[in-house]
């Protein structure tokens, strides 16, 4: 039996008491009136009655008394089972009651939603069995070890943020839930669960690491790139970086070899062993590295699924390779190389972004590496060249200091690198020249740039000596920058006054033995010594034109030494052009004859201001160059014309003329090319040279116009008297 509630006996307590109270009121009152009347027995009867009533009332005012409370209780606990019902069934969490065994008793609508069960079809039985049978990982949790049925074991409260719950459809879900155990007198009844899915917060923290580990990844991507110290050892820092922040057990970058279509392996990193060695190569479209160079495209690929590759066979799939991603590096539409990795386990659709927001700051290291390389190996040829070049190099600034030299400058002035770099140039300045050498440099570097002039240096030793500069100028990102290329022409002017001594000694030597025979022939030609025969008189004339042409020959050549030494004495007057036709052409007329060309001549008014014997000179060698590469029967014109207060005179003959290129060269001294090209030879390359002089001594100027059939021809400047 149920004992009686601290409510009900307080209700019989109270009834009893009023019952009597009202009992013992009544008797009293009969008492007295008994007492009065002295009817005794009406006195006890009348108590009897009072006191059943009273009791009769006692009863029934206990009774009214519990009936009212058992009602109010009644109300306060549907209110209560109404509230609690409320909570539960709009809680986002789930939440079930389980018996002393495990088995359900209760759960609410969410629980159900998020397991997929309905109350009645889980109501009685075991929940371990039916929503908490694996781990993570999909290991067998035996109920023996489950943390949720340990509550009812150890009385304990049990929390857990790291546990799948499975649904009614398989699939496991993150959980986490709070087991707290329900107790009654004393003893464990049961057990309350509270559960609430947190793939979303999972997903969430997992994002979060995964941009965090991005971030890490790109920072030692960058640090790799900036810091190593060659493009091997950086590209190897960042498939480490690849391996340790993406997951991969497997990372690899590798470079598209200029002028092949060959892939080679330039970093690679592995979580466990290599497998294959650091000069691995693949060309361009073969496995799955070449295929993403081809097709320039990235690639994320389940290596379990579809049809099994050659490639695959080797190796990934032995040693337990699933997944697979790759992106091509690329800079301004040019490969330049692919990364690529291979991982363990699936690869999320994070790892393509990963790869991405690298992939073209390697590209670019790549790049950069490349064109640093190529440019430390130009400039090693370059320095090889400017060090082995025999002319020497001297770069200096807009303000004359020594910036760099070559070898043959140190070799040339005697002085090392080092003493002379960042030091004057001016120190290189002979005291002779000028005893301030900064405004020598500076109308030195105004009449030298771009020209090929001639100076003198000083040795370390004091020595001074002759060079030829070529002056140029550039453009560094530290300003402007003049270069002087410098030979040392000390041997040059030494043979050059050699050769001079030479020339005047033998051309000296030579005309007084042909004068001395000029004059024998010509009294043989005269008869002087008795008539000669036709025969022997047409070989004294041969000779004596040949004897007169080696004259002039010598001449010539010591004209040309006067020349260069400055001492040719130029007799300038107003002449006739007309009179230094006529002496010309009869001077060649001879050798036209013989060659059987005709010398044609137009008349001309014109006075020049000139050495006539000069003009001789030239209009006579080029006659004679004229009628030499002149077809027989052909003409050879000699004429003028004024134009400009100038007189142009021409030689004009209808030979294969002088090739445009070679124009200028006719006038280099002693230069002969053969005839079949149709240039000088014989005695007329230096008379070409000679004329070139004699025009600039006369301050006149030569215009060379030969298309076929004509020579070069002379001009002169007028006289005064003609304007």
């Amino acid at each position: 039996m149920m004992p009686a509630s601290p409510m009900r006996a307080w209700s019989l307590k109270a009834g009893a008491v009023v019952g009597f109270a009202l009992a013992f009121g009544v008797l009293a009152a009969l008492f007295i009136v008994a007492r009065s009347t002295q009817h005794l027995t009406l006195l006890v009867l009348a108590a009897g009655a009072l006191l059943q009533f009273a009791l009769l009332f006692a009863v029934y005012y206990t009774m009214s008394r519990e009936a009212a409370d058992r009602v109010r209780s009644a109300e306060r606990m549907r209110q209560q089972l109404f509230f609690t019902a409320a909570i539960t069934d709009n809680l986002g969490e789930g939440v079930y009651a389980l018996d002393r065994e495990g088995r359900l008793t209760f759960m609410n609508p969410a629980a159900q939603a998020m397991l997929g069960w309905k109350e009645e079809d889980l109501l009685g039985k075991d929940m371990h069995d039916a929503i908490h049978i694996e781990t993570r990982d999909g290991t067998a949790v035996p109920a023996s070890e489950c943390p949720l049925l340990g509550v009812l074991r150890s009385g304990e409260k049990s929390h857990s943020t790291d546990d799948v719950f499975t649904r009614r459809d398989g699939t496991v879900f993150p959980v986490e839930y709070v087991s707290s155990p329900l107790r009654r007198d004393g003893g464990i009844v049961g057990a309350v669960v509270a559960f609430r899915d947190i793939g979303v917060r999972k997903r969430t923290e997992a994002e979060l690491l995964e941009r965090a580990n991005q971030g890490l990844f790109a920072a030692d991507v960058g640090a790799a790139l900036t810091k190593a110290e060659s493009l091997p050892t950086a590209l190897r820092q960042c498939t480490e970086a690849m391996v340790r922040h993406l997951g991969a057990a497997m990372a690899s970058i590798w470079t598209l070899c200029e002028g092949e279509k060959i892939l080679e392996l330039q970093g690679s990193a592995w979580a466990h062993r290599p497998l294959f060695g650091p000069d691995a190569r693949v060309p361009v479209g073969e496995f799955r590295i070449g295929e993403i160079a081809r097709d320039r495209r990235p690639a994320l690929l389940d290596l379990t699924a579809g049809q099994e590759r050659e490639d695959d066979k080797d190796w990934a799939l032995r040693e337990g390779m699933v997944a697979f991603a790759g992106y091509p590096l690329i800079v301004e539409d040019r490969l330049v190389g692919v990364m690529a990795l291979f991982a363990t386990r699936p690869l999320t659709e994070t790892a393509l972004p990963a790869l991405a927001s690298v992939a073209d700051e390697i590209a670019l290291g790549i790049d950069r590496a490349r064109a640093a390389e190529a440019l430390r190996q130009s400039e090693s040829r370059t320095r090889a060249v400017v060090n082995h070049m025999m002319e020497a190099l001297i770069i200096v600034d807009e303000k004359s200091m020594i910036r760099a030299m070559n070898r043959a400058a140190e070799r040339i002035f005697g002085y090392k690198a080092e003493e002379l770099v960042g030091r004057p140039l001016a120190r290189l300045v002979p005291e002779s020249v000028t005893p301030d050498p900064i405004p020598f440099l500076r109308e030195a570097h105004r009449r030298a740039l771009g020209r090929v002039t001639e100076w003198e240096g000083r040795r370390k030793n004091g020595e001074v000596f002759p060079f030829e500069l070529s002056l140029f100028e550039f453009r560094t990102s530290e300003g402007r920058r003049f270069g002087g290329s410098i030979r040392d022409i000390s041997e040059r002017r030494e043979v050059e006054r050699l050769k001079k001594e030479f020339v005047s000694t033998v051309s000296h030597e030579l005309r007084t033995p042909l004068t001395s025979i000029r004059g024998s022939l010509g009294l043989l030609a005269g008869g002087v010594l008795g008539e000669l025969p036709a025969q022997a008189a047409e070989v004294i004339a041969v000779a004596e034109r040949n004897v007169l042409r080696l004259v002039r020959l010598i001449n010539d050549i010591l004209d040309l030494e006067r020349f260069d030494s400055g001492r040719i004495e130029m007799n300038f007057e107003t002449v006739a052009l007309d009179s230094i036709f006529m002496r010309s052409l009869e001077t060649v007329r001879p050798f036209g004859d013989q060659e059987g060309v005709i010398l044609e001549t137009s008349p001309t008014a014109a006075q020049v201001w000139a050495d006539g014997d000069r003009l001789v000179q030239v209009l006579v060698n080029l006659l004679s160059n004229a009628v030499k590469f002149s077809p027989r029967g052909s003409a050879v014109r000699l004429s003028a014309s004024q134009e400009d207060g100038w007189s142009q005179v021409r030689v004009r003959d209808q030979g294969r003329g002088i090739p445009a290129s070679l124009r200028e060269a006719i006038f280099e001294r002693f230069r002969q090319v053969e005839a079949s090209s149709g240039h000088l030879q014989g005695d007329h390359r230096a008379a070409r040279r000679l004329d070139r002089r004699r025009e600039r001594g006369r301050k006149g100027e030569r215009v060379l116009d030969s298309p076929p059939g004509f020579s070069p021809c002379p001009g002169a400047k007028p006289s005064p008297a003609q304007g």
